[in-house]
Order: C-alpha cells, then structure tokens, then sequence
C-alpha cells in the first residue's frame, strides 16, 4: 500500500513538472525584457492613474511622444497640449515639464490636441519639432529654444486638403524625407524636407488584407537603408518596405501577408499602434496595444518571427500607445494611454551613436522598480473589459474636453498612388526616438535587413 502510495505521490510529480516544462516551453520561448529605475511621468507615483487636469506634473491620455535633443517631448491628447521636458536623463518621478508648446502656460489647457510627433537634427545644430495639429488637419514645425504658447514656424506637412488623422510621424535623414502615416486615408506618404507641402510617394490603400493594403496605420519608422517599417493596426502586424518600393517583404505579427488575425502568442500582435527600431537598424520594439505589452524583435527579421523579450502584465501597462528610445541613456520610454502616463525604464541592445553633447544628463537615482512579467501573461482588468482589438474606452474621468479615446478606422476611404523613387546616398536614420546628433553617423555600420524571399516565412 505504501509503495502504492509513493508511485502515485511520484506520478504526480512528474506530472506537475511535465506541465511546468510545457507551460514554459509553450509560453512564448522568451525572456521578460530587463527595464529597470522605472521613470514615472504624469503621476505622483508608480500606482496612481488617474487623468489629471493641466498641471506641469500631470497626463491625461499621452499619446505620442519622442525623445529629441535630449528632451523628451509628450503628446498630452486630453489636455490638448504638446509637453517638453528638458535633460530626459535626468527625469525622476513625477517631475515637471518645463514647456507646453501650444498653451499659454503649464497649468492650462492647449489649443489643439496632437495626434503624433518627432523631431529631427537640422543644420546649425539645432533641433526642430514636427508636430500633428488635429484640428488644423496639419503638421506643423517648432525648433528650440521651445516656449509656453510658441508661434509656429511657416513650415507645415501635409497634402493638399490637409490630412484625414495623422497617427504617426517619423524623419529619416537617409533620404532627407518625412514619413507620415494617415489612420483614415489608410496609407503611408513621404514628403522632402526640402518641400513638405507635395507628397513625392504614396503607400498602401483600403482594400482585402494584402500585401499592399493597410488598415488605420498608426505609426511609422525608417530602417538603415532608406526604407521604412509601418505599424498596420487593425490588420494586427508591423510591415516593412524596402526602399524605393511599394511593396513590403516581410511582415511581423502574421504568417502571411494575407491574414489579420489578433493573438497574444510570441508572434502575434493585437492591435498595435507603435513601434520603433534602435540606430544599429538590429532591434525592433512595438507597442502591442490591446495584449497591454512590448514586444522586442532583433535581427534578422523573417516573415512570422517570434519575439525575443516581452515587458508587460501583472496591471504593469494599460494600452501602451507608443514607444520612444533614449540611446544616450539606454532607457525605453512608453506612454501608457488608459494609465495616464508615461513610463521610462533602463533596458538592454539600446545602440547609439553617441550621446548629445548639449544635454546635461544623469542616470536617476532614487526611482521605483515596477514589476513585469513574460508575454502571454497579460491580465489586466483594462485589458478584460475591452473585446478585442477595440480602442481604449473613456474610463478615467477627465476635466478636459477632448476625446477619450483614439479616432476609430472610417471605412470606405482609400488613397493611393505608385512612390516615386526618393534618391538619397544612406547615412542614418532617425525616427520617433532618437537623442543623437547626425555627426557621428559614419561610426555606424548598420548590419542589412536579412529578410526572405517572397512567400517564405520562419
């Protein structure tokens, strides 16, 4: 009897540690993506999440942001402002921003809600700003020293007509160009900087899922080499271009470019809205909103590749909208849509150029560790209240009267045209996260994007 005893009890074991193995094996076969000295931006601390009114220390629905000259700059969608915070490497919780581009000072409201930005090294060592204005329907430019209520420059970027939404923005001084995406009109266009105001080429359209069609892309990043990689939302993938072509060759978050579906898997994606690739072009990080998560892929990128690391779950993140990097100081920020803030965590493989020279910057000192946890372990309540791939709700109460949540896809509204060739020798790129100077680009040899032959796939 006892030795019937000791096999069951020994059985059990075995079954217990077969369910583990699998369980672990089955779960995403990666590791939790090291993010340490946790940043918190728009709350007092790494548990409030309340949407705040306009104050220099608080958030309501940040929505974009991009880390530009060493400041990091934050779309404030429910308080219609765009926020500066100087010397990023010095940002502690709860720190205040030290300029709203479009309000009169930090305590009021702004004159239009931004939809994205970025920013980019101009000549004369300087930086500017691109910034989406949502009610003008443009894109409009500010370069430092930035101030409360500043005027804007005569620069715009846009269409004739101006744009539907614009959900995301990115430079790419490959090919001296700006890279717009357009939620609405469903597709990708590039514009000079010599000339912003005329498209030069045209990507994607409404239509079947394909490999040329997109459906409400929400953001947009160069690669090394004059190409470009577009966060395909509703379709639930991350597509890239090569340059001067009109047709992606490889597709991240599905098995095919044919298909749509939304997962939680390691290759899957559901919903995403953001995405960015660090200066050597070998890492890709995407905010993969409705699994509540970030995903990080490396080099080489195939057709249906898993991820390597994740971040996210345990209530961690509440529909991460965006992602920026500060190469200078090794650190991922996200703006944590339904949170209400943003978040700025030391990680690993972030390359650099090399860090500004104009910005003071030093590692925080005394700042919160929040926790995380592998992909696939998403649970969050935000994340059980929403079916999937549907936009953030309007759950926070807010004293702003902005929209809640992001604009949702208008169908029947397509745009498109055959690119025309943008002829540029290579240099670098920068996208929404970049804290560098262009001086330095010919220390970088970025390793080719090693990507498959049409209709193959890992």
């Amino acid at each position: 009897k006892k030795r019937k005893e000791r096999m069951k009890v020994a059985r059990g074991v075995w079954v217990v540690a077969l369910v583990a193995i699998v369980f672990c094996c089955s779960s995403l076969g990666q590791t939790t993506m090291p993010w340490n000295n946790v940043v918190v931006l728009g709350q007092p601390n790494a548990t409030n999440t309340g949407a705040g009114p306009a104050a220099a220390n608080t958030l309501n629905r940040p929505n974009s942001l991009a880390v530009v000259g060493g400041s990091l700059v934050v779309s404030d969608f429910g308080n219609n402002r765009t926020l500066v915070y100087n010397n990023v490497g010095s940002l502690t919780t709860n720190a205040n921003a030290n300029v709203a581009l479009n309000a009169p000072n930090l305590n009021s409201a702004g004159s239009f809600q931004s939809s994205a930005v970025t920013g980019y090294y101009r000549d004369n060592s300087v930086y500017s700003l691109f910034v989406a204005d949502s009610v003008a329907r443009s894109v409009i430019r500010y370069t430092e020293p930035y101030t409360n209520n500043q005027a804007r420059e005569n620069v715009t970027v846009g269409p004739p007509g101006g744009w539907a939404i614009t959900t995301g923005l990115a430079v790419d001084l490959n090919t001296n160009s700006v890279l717009a995406t357009d939620g609405f009109l469903t597709n990708v266009q590039r514009f000079l900087l010599s000339n912003p105001s005329v498209p030069v080429a045209s990507y994607g359209s409404a239509s079947n899922t394909s490999a040329t069609s997109l459906s409400y892309p929400a953001g947009v990043f160069p690669d090394c080499s004059g190409g470009f990689w577009v966060v395909d939302s509703q379709n639930s993938r991350v597509l890239h271009y090569p340059s001067n072509s009109s047709v992606p060759d490889v597709v991240l978050g599905q098995s095919s470019f044919t298909t749509s579906a939304r997962g939680s898997g390691p290759a899957q994606f559901n919903t995403p809205s953001g995405a960015v690739m660090d200066q050597s072009c070998n890492t890709i990080w995407v905010a993969d909103s409705g699994n509540n998560r970030i995903l990080k892929f490396t080099a080489p990128f195939r057709t249906g590749a898993n991820a390597t690391e994740s971040l996210g779950g345990g209530g961690l993140l509440s529909y991460p909208i965006a992602i920026a990097l500060d190469t200078a100081n090794n650190r991922l920020w996200i703006a944590d849509w339904l949170n209400n803030r943003v978040l700025g965590g030391q990680t690993t493989n972030i390359v650099a150029v090399s860090p500004t020279a104009s910005a003071s910057r030093t590692t925080p000192s005394a700042t919160p560790t929040l926790s995380t946890s592998a992909v696939g372990s998403q649970s969050s309540a935000a994340s059980a209240s929403r079916s999937a791939g549907s936009s953030p709700a309007a759950s926070a109460t807010s004293t702003s009267t902005a929209s809640a949540s992001p604009p949702a896809l208008s169908s029947g509204q397509s745009q498109s045209s055959s690119p025309s060739p943008v002829s540029a020798t290579p240099s670098r790129s920068i996208g929404s996260s970049d804290s560098t100077s262009p001086s330095s680009s010919s220390s970088v040899t970025p390793n080719p994007l090693n990507s498959p032959t049409t209709g193959s796939s890992s």
